[in-house]
């Protein structure tokens, strides 16, 4: 006997968190490798949120930990692929943000709009660092806890979210 729930929730919450690694290993470089593994799982993640068959819906985990799973394995892979403009991941952050509905929250089309940005940080220029100190700023300013509307400050310091800015070097 056990809960199929809680299952697909450690499910989804172990997959973020090992797409979340790949992109700090990663930051900066472009890693066609950990491109394809991180695009899969964020599709894959995105299907699951948009699954509408019945045994899906049952066995869906809430739609907060779901939406706040596509969010942190979206920004992985927007750390890998800083300053590159990757018109791949680009696509995914498109279809990522499209919905709009009032499941939605504020925090997931921030992290979106992160995640857009830092694929062209400094208009190609720039990218992230992979030195500790620059390790510790990604992973305090992509923390996986979004804020629910602009004022939000219960979980996660609004103004942490800018700390990635210690991490931009230089390509």
């Amino acid at each position: 006997e056990f809960d199929r729930r809680s299952v697909r929730q450690m499910y989804v919450h172990v997959l973020a968190g090992a797409c979340f690694s790949i992109g700090v290993r990663f930051a900066g470089t472009g890693d066609p490798r950990a491109k394809e593994v991180l695009c899969n799982y964020v599709m894959e993640l995105h299907q699951l949120r948009e699954a509408n068959d019945p045994v899906s819906i049952v066995s869906k985990p809430e739609f907060p930990i779901l939406e706040t799973c596509i969010g942190q394995a979206a920004v992985a892979l927007a750390v890998v692929m800083a300053g590159t403009g990757d018109l791949d991941a680009l696509r995914i952050f498109k279809i990522l943000r499209w919905r709009h509905d009032k499941d939605v929250t504020f925090g997931s089309h921030m992290i979106y709009g992160m995640a857009t940005g830092l694929l062209f940080l400094g208009g190609g220029t720039m990218t992230l660092g992979r030195e500790p100190e620059h390790v510790a700023a990604i992973v305090t300013a992509f923390f996986p806890r979004f804020p629910t509307h602009s004022g939000d400050n219960q979980y996660h310091l609004q103004a942490l979210r800018h700390l990635y800015a210690l991490a931009v070097q230089s390509r």
